[in-house]
């Protein structure tokens, strides 16, 4: 059987970016995470996976949110075999005045 679990408005702050004003002070961010996994004898925690995301997200700094993206999408899969597909986007809610920029990336690991 195939599970998903989806993590939506997951918020808080980091220091992610390139701008001089990003690398000094964290930003709010917002994650929009869906992850497709097949149960065997295990589950996986939403709990844990949300303070796998955040720690992971808040400890590197990233300059990219596709770095970010990416990294975390890997470290998800090496914590949790199970997974099959993993879509996450990461939303800067206040960086720009006129709009939130996101990106979003989608792993097939079957």
């Amino acid at each position: 059987m195939e599970y998903t679990i989806r993590l939506e408005q997951l918020s808080f702050d980091a220091i992610i970016g390139i701008l001089p004003q990003e690398r000094s002070s964290p930003q709010p961010l917002e994650i929009f995470l869906e992850l497709v996994y097949e149960k065997k004898e295990d589950f996986i925690d939403y709990a844990s996976l949300e303070t796998l995301i955040i720690r992971h997200i808040q400890k590197n700094k990233f300059h990219l949110l596709e770095e970010a993206l990416q990294e975390t999408l890997f470290l998800i899969k090496k914590s949790y075999p199970s997974v099959k597909k993993v879509t996450m986007r990461i939303k800067k809610p206040t960086i720009l005045s006129h709009c939130i920029p996101s990106v979003s990336l989608s792993l097939n690991f079957s």
